[in-house]
């Protein structure tokens, strides 16, 4: 079968180009919305196009990768339906919606796919006793974003981090809550929900407990890369939060996090601030931020709350290097700080793990 993946813009392309390189499925058009631009990748064999109508005629499925924008992506996962071609979905459509598109699929006669359906079945595979709690043996290295919607660099920090343990001669297993990469066969960080509950949250702790078991024990794992759920760390504005980190919480109540990587925008400049930021998490979460990738973007807080969620401006590169030289040479303490930028800055967030978990 032939696939087109919807939309194509360049943050996704180290996902697709995991996608491409795993065969599971043949890739041969991306389709980039008109109004939003992007650099062709120049995958092999692959062809960008802008017009999604053309790109349908010429495919077997669309995968509809997760972008945040809810109504244009089920608008097209319908056009699609009715232009006879199959659809792989890796947003959660709403209750109405999912119903609407189901029904929609059997009168065209065309297979309409929840990527996260397979999830349904994992409680069953899960062994040991559901009130039994499990220390992870292998190391658990986090990755996370301060607030809801913000710095948007951590699926790509996953994969980098994941290829820098394995250049090391490590098998890194990832865990991620971005629902797109379950098209690499990777795992998610929470398959189960809050309907999962038997009683109260800490049947879902157990749950979720046994759950990450299973993969280090089914994976032999020398390291997990966990991916925390994209809802952030932190309230945006106590009149808005934008988030408060319950499922991270939830997580970070069922697996113990060895080293925490904070994906994060130029906002701040101060070490102090970053310091206490991170006795805040210890005191919340349970574990300190060990470094923290700065990418190109920073937190347009009035506009954030124009609109009712958190908005990122990008800024020249120049503000980003300036920014981790200057965090580096005025720290008082041991957190790494990296530009999101440089070819090699997941190598070093690897070394300074495998150095401060060696020396524990």
């Amino acid at each position: 079968m032939k696939y087109a993946i919807y939309p194509y813009l360049d943050k996704f392309s180290l996902l697709v180009g995991c996608i491409i390189n795993q065969k599971k499925y043949n890739i041969t058009t991306l389709i980039n919305p008109n109004a939003l631009s992007a650099k062709d990748p120049g995958f092999d064999n692959v062809l960008m196009t802008t017009s999604f109508d053309e790109a349908v005629k010429n495919v077997d499925a669309v995968i509809f990768l997760d972008n945040k924008q809810y109504k244009d992506t089920l608008i097209k996962i319908k056009k699609c339906i009715r232009s006879k071609t199959d659809a792989v979905c890796c947003i959660r459509p709403k209750e109405e919606d999912l119903s609407f598109l189901t029904e929609l699929a059997q009168e065209n006669d065309v297979t309409f796919t929840l990527i996260d359906e397979k999830d349904k079945d994992l409680k069953t595979k899960i062994t040991g006793r559901g009130d039994l709690y499990h220390t992870q043996e292998c190391v658990v290295a986090a990755v996370g974003s301060l607030f809801n919607g913000g710095a948007g660099f951590d699926s790509d920090l996953v994969l980098k981090l994941a290829k820098s343990f394995e250049y090391r001669g490590y098998k890194p297993t990832i865990i991620a809550s971005d629902r797109n990469f379950k098209l690499c066969g990777f795992y998610s960080a929470l398959p189960f929900g809050f309907n999962d509950l038997e009683e109260s949250p800490d049947s879902l702790v157990y749950l979720l407990n046994n759950y990450y078991n299973y993969v280090q024990m089914v994976e032999s794992s020398d390291i997990i890369i966990l991916q925390l759920p994209q809802e952030g760390l932190l309230k945006l504005f106590e009149n808005f939060p934008c988030g408060f980190g319950i499922k991270t919480f939830i997580i970070s109540r069922a697996i113990d996090i060895d080293y925490f990587t904070l994906a994060a925008g130029v906002d701040c400049r101060d070490d102090d601030v970053f310091d206490e930021m991170s006795e805040l998490i210890k005191k919340r979460f349970g574990f300190r931020i060990d470094s923290i990738a700065l990418n190109s973007c920073y937190v347009d807080y009035n506009l954030s709350l124009d609109v009712g969620k958190t908005v990122s401006v990008n800024v020249p590169e120049k503000i980003v290097r300036e920014t981790v030289e200057y965090l580096e040479n005025s720290k008082k303490s041991d957190i790494v700080y990296v530009n999101c930028s440089d070819d090699y800055f997941s190598d070093t967030i690897c070394d300074d793990c495998i150095e401060k978990l060696s020396s524990d």
